[in-house]
């Protein structure tokens, strides 16, 4: 399953920059979402993915300081995966019986 559609949906409405426009494919087949490290593991990799597609790390000539898209649009993206991260685990614990 493809879970960073929103952050390309949140990357888009966030800003007019079309420069932060994307998506990235994060896997998760491989976490056990049914335990704090499993979910730990895919919220490292859910928030390198927002910071990629919004720009977060790329580095502006005389500032240190984010865009104001950048923030906006990351913080949209981790808004909108969160309910998504709530929903998957709640799923791979309901397949799991717990």
């Amino acid at each position: 399953m493809k879970i960073i559609a929103a952050i390309a949906a949140t990357a888009a409405l966030a800003t007019a920059a079309p420069a932060f426009a994307g998506s990235v494919e994060v896997q998760y087949k491989d976490l056990d979402l049914s335990t704090a490290a499993g979910q730990a593991q895919l919220e490292d990799r859910l928030d390198d993915a927002a910071r990629a597609v919004c720009g977060m790390d790329q580095i502006q000539t005389g500032t240190r300081i984010r865009s104001r898209e950048a923030r906006d649009c990351y913080a949209g993206a981790k808004a909108q995966l969160s309910k998504q991260i709530a929903t998957l685990v709640e799923k791979q614990k309901t397949a799991k019986g717990g």
